[in-house]
């Protein structure tokens, strides 16, 4: 969810930045919950906690939905491929930049086989690629454009003395209003 600026260069070439929301979820099996402290001794990966309250243990009778939540600041540009079509075509490219928010996202520790939370871990600024071909259609004085977005994080999630930095992949549809500007 966001909203954006919007600068048509030509024809066929359309520059635009603006600001996101961004969501992510993921969905793990774990087991029961346990609400005691656990306290890791000698562990040699200084990103790990030495402490947490509460942990999942491993297993497979609890599903948890990680969330992850992001304010994203987007700049692309649009390129129409057919401009003298009636319902033209667009190839849209850019990057993000993002600032992390919050998540209830557990991290696994292989060593002690649990799973914990620790907002610690994640990277404060992510940036990502994406990329979109949508078709753009008039409706009264409105463009509306609508399509297929895959998004990739060429920033790992985590830092990178963690286990493993991973990287945010999103599929989805994107759907675009551009009020015509008289």
């Amino acid at each position: 969810v966001g909203d954006f600026l919007y600068k048509e260069l030509s024809s066929t070439v359309i520059l635009s930045a603006g600001i996101n929301y961004r969501y992510y979820s993921t969905a793990i099996l774990t087991g029961r919950i346990v609400d005691s402290a656990l306290n890791y001794s000698g562990s040699n990966r200084s990103a790990l906690p030495t402490s947490v309250s509460s942990y999942f243990r491993l297993g497979t009778s609890n599903r948890f939905i990680n969330q992850y939540h992001f304010i994203e600041l987007p700049v692309a540009a649009d390129f129409g491929l057919n401009p003298t079509s009636k319902i033209q075509v667009v190839w849209e490219t850019g990057v993000s930049f993002c600032v992390f928010l919050t998540s209830n996202a557990l991290h696994f520790d292989p060593a002690a086989n649990v799973y914990y939370k620790d907002n610690k871990q994640f990277n404060e600024m992510q940036v990502n690629a994406t990329t979109s071909l949508m078709i753009k259609g008039k409706i009264g004085k409105t463009y509306v454009q609508i399509g297929p977005q895959v998004q990739y994080g060429l920033t790992g999630l985590l830092h990178n003395d963690t286990h493993n930095s991973g990287h945010l992949l999103y599929g989805g549809i994107k759907f675009s209003f551009l009020p015509k500007k008289d």
